[in-house]
């Protein structure tokens, strides 16, 4: 007989493959629908956290890893930044390309993994990432941000959310999050401190919310750190 124990083991592990399956959609051929999605799970706060990451760039070209549907990549173009966008997903490209037309904007794209990226070594200033998946915890991909960035260069990558206040808007978000694994909290840079990548985490405060970010730097060519 299954005990109660075992069927909310069951429920869990079945409600997680059919999440990862929609998400895993709303990557490729559901791509159309991603800009919605992402303004109802997050109460319309989405752009608002992913935009945290623009505080902490600083000048020279800026490589987004994952740009998806290309939010963040116009409103750095808007800021006058030089700009590469990449991301595995064609159809999300396709909404980023249409997305830059539309505002009048060019932005170099390519379709690349992220754990091989196509560019030289010491190509940007900056590299960006917000709400990635699981690749951001492999060595190699930290790897590869190294390889590309310029001696002083910075990483900067939203990973995750945690939803405060007490108004029923925010008990809602609080719930939506919960579901999504959005919380990314327990997210540990293992690769702090390994190579020339210095590695630090921290939670901004946005509005309500906080916004948990991994803040790398690379070593300059003397072997230290500007900050």
């Amino acid at each position: 007989m299954i005990g109660p124990e075992h069927r909310r083991r069951m429920m869990g592990r079945l409600f997680a493959h059919w999440r990862d399956f929609l998400l895993a959609r709303l990557y490729r051929e559901l791509a159309w629908s991603y800009d919605l999605v992402s303004w109802l799970v997050s109460l319309g706060r989405w752009d608002h956290w992913r935009r945290v990451a623009l505080r902490y760039l600083g000048p020279g070209r800026v490589l987004e890893v994952g740009c998806g549907t290309g939010h963040l990549l116009l409103a750095m173009a808007r800021e006058g930044r030089p700009l590469w966008g990449c991301d595995l997903s064609s159809p999300m490209l396709r909404q980023a390309r249409r997305r830059m037309r539309r505002a009048g904007r060019e932005v170099s794209l390519c379709q690349a993994r992220v754990q091989a990226l196509p560019f030289a070594e010491a190509a940007f200033g900056a590299v960006v990432c917000t709400f990635p998946s699981g690749y951001i915890a492999e060595g190699q991909t930290w790897a590869e941000f190294e390889r590309v960035l310029l001696p002083g260069g910075r990483i900067v990558v939203v990973y995750g959310i945690s939803a405060g206040g007490r108004s029923l808007r925010q008990w809602l978000l609080r719930a939506l999050l919960a579901l999504g694994r959005t919380r990314g909290y327990a997210l540990r840079p293992a690769w702090a401190g390994r190579g020339r990548l210095r590695v630090r985490r921290l939670i901004v405060p946005e509005g309500d919310d906080r916004v948990a970010l991994l803040l790398g730097e690379k070593a300059t060519n003397a072997g230290s750190f500007a900050t």
